[in-house]
């Protein structure tokens, strides 16, 4: 809702995003406001197809270009090319597939997917071969559709003709779903549990220490921002408080600028208060941006959790929704990181579909329904053969000023 007037067709694609995932088609024509922007980014996000009107062909311009503006569309096209498109992309087997399984199972082998892992190493510099297969394979097949290729070692040799498409297929595989204060009651459950906990250590056992949070994966930043939020309004409270720092990662470089930047639209600020936008936010051309004390508290860096170097004497690892794309393999060793990373009791944040699993001697549960452990007083099992990451290292060795305003 936006100004009093629910945005009909976001809740119509979020809808369909959410029940027909990758066989769903999202198509956004001519309209005078933005309703739609948000829906396209969630059927993108599922796996679904998104195509906007072309706005030189549209009666009312606003909505296609809103749409356009969030990166999110595959295609734009005139009303005639969308028609012959829907016609051509609606028989292509990516949409007919089931909507995927928790199962690491692929219809793709290791062999077949080599020469795409090869051509994402050699030009993005990123092993994808430790993902999840089923989440991969969705991926690549999704970009199949979008060139009506059937046939992997077409797509294969299409790759090799089209380097551009080896970027948009990196792209692809990093799409993340995120947004403000996303599962209220995990919000809830930090400014009730942790940040307390977190704040009394830091207060009393080191003063002269800053309470540090690290947010792999961090996306666009969204998270990074709300748990600073969260952080600020208990500091408000306080006589006293120690500096902060918020560490976010991420091995997409768009969404590190973007997160720096700090500027969203409104539609991406659904979850946030206007009292919290007033105490937070300045609103700018294109939507809102954080404030510039709430920026300084958070440093963003490209950091890739399988071969960078991690952060340590951690008080707060949240990374939800992201071990979802590793494989077993990599996923205990990501969460024996974790368990290096941070200091004597301090706390895990997992995603909702996410566990510790076969590395539950590391952490004990702390609260089951926000998926919050905390750190057990075992030695860490990590080998640490890491290659240097100098901008990591600098960001941890060099925080910002802490600001005690919180206004621009």
């Amino acid at each position: 809702m936006s100004h009093g007037r629910v945005k009909t067709i976001d809740v119509f694609f979020k809808s369909l995003a959410e029940d027909r995932k990758n066989r769903a088609i999202a198509i956004l024509l001519s309209g005078s406001n933005n309703d739609g922007s948000a829906g396209i980014e969630a059927v993108r996000a599922a796996g679904g197809i998104t195509i906007a009107q072309d706005p030189s062909t549209a009666e009312f311009t606003e909505m296609p270009r809103a749409a356009i503006a969030t990166g999110s569309v595959d295609k734009v096209l005139d009303l005639w090319a969308i028609a012959r498109e829907l016609i051509t992309i609606s028989q292509h087997p990516y949409l007919y597939e089931p909507p995927p399984q928790t199962s690491e199972a692929s219809s793709f082998g290791d062999e077949d997917l080599a020469p795409v892992f090869g051509l994402l190493q050699n030009k993005i510099g990123i092993n994808f071969s430790t993902y999840r297969r089923t989440t991969f394979g969705r991926r690549l097949k999704r970009r199949m559709a979008l060139h009506s290729i059937s046939d992997l070692n077409d797509y294969i040799q299409y790759l090799h003709d089209h380097p551009s498409e080896v970027d948009a297929l990196y792209r692809d595989v990093l799409i993340s779903v995120t947004s403000f204060f996303r599962d209220k009651e995990v919000y809830q459950a930090v400014k009730e549990r942790i940040i307390p906990s977190v704040w009394a250590y830091r207060s009393s056992a080191q003063p002269s220490q800053s309470i540090r949070l690290w947010v792999p994966g961090c996306a666009s930043g969204e998270e990074v921002y709300s748990l600073a939020i969260c952080l600020l309004e208990w500091k408000s409270q306080m006589n006293a408080a120690p500096s902060i720092q918020i560490f976010g990662t991420d091995i997409n470089d768009r969404a590190i600028e973007e997160a720096r930047l700090g500027i969203y639209r409104e539609s991406r600020l659904e979850n946030v208060s206007a009292e919290r936008r007033r105490l937070f936010f300045t609103e700018v051309e294109g939507g809102y941006q954080i404030k510039k004390a709430v920026r300084e508290l958070c440093i963003f860096a490209r950091h890739d959790l399988g071969s960078d170097p991690p952060f340590s004497d951690l008080d707060v690892v949240s990374c939800r929704n992201v071990l979802i794309y590793f494989q077993s393999s990599l996923q205990q060793r990501v969460l024996s990181i974790f368990h290096y990373s941070l200091r004597a009791s301090g706390f895990l944040i997992l995603g909702n579909a996410e566990s510790v699993g076969n590395t539950s001697e590391l952490f004990s549960i702390e609260d089951s329904d926000a998926k919050i452990y905390t750190r057990k007083a075992v030695s860490s099992r990590l080998n640490l053969d890491f290659v240097n990451s100098s901008t990591i290292q600098q960001a941890a060795q060099n925080p910002r000023p802490f600001s005690t305003s919180w206004e621009n």
